[in-house]
């Protein structure tokens, strides 16, 4: 796939995540917000919020308080590299702090 293709902005339809048993799960609810960008240059931004998002972030927020359904918003950046209907993303920085210079595999779906 041509990164032409993926370039811009988009809104998040669905944000689904498998916890250590394999089971599927929405890591901020069913009802969930976010904007992810790719530059033509190869960079990328993401932002997820869950939508009824109340507590404090100031808390601390890791890979394991995602996956026990806290937190309420995240946020990354690096560059991607894309592949058929897999984007990965090469992360400079992060909010979650073991995602920082680590990869992490997406799936896309275009309508």
């Amino acid at each position: 796939m041509s990164n032409d293709k993926i370039i811009g902005g988009w809104e998040l339809v669905e944000w689904t995540m498998k916890d250590e048993e394999g089971n599927l799960f929405y890591p901020f609810g069913k009802k969930v917000s976010g904007i992810i960008m790719y530059t033509p240059d190869g960079y990328m931004s993401a932002n997820i919020m869950a939508n009824n998002r109340k507590d404090d972030i100031s808390k601390g927020l890791s890979m394991n308080s995602l996956l026990k359904g806290k937190g309420s918003y995240l946020s990354y950046s690096g560059t991607y590299t894309l592949y058929d209907n897999k984007v990965i993303h090469h992360l400079k920085v992060s909010l979650i702090p073991e995602w920082n210079h680590k990869d992490q595999e997406r799936n896309i779906k275009f309508f």
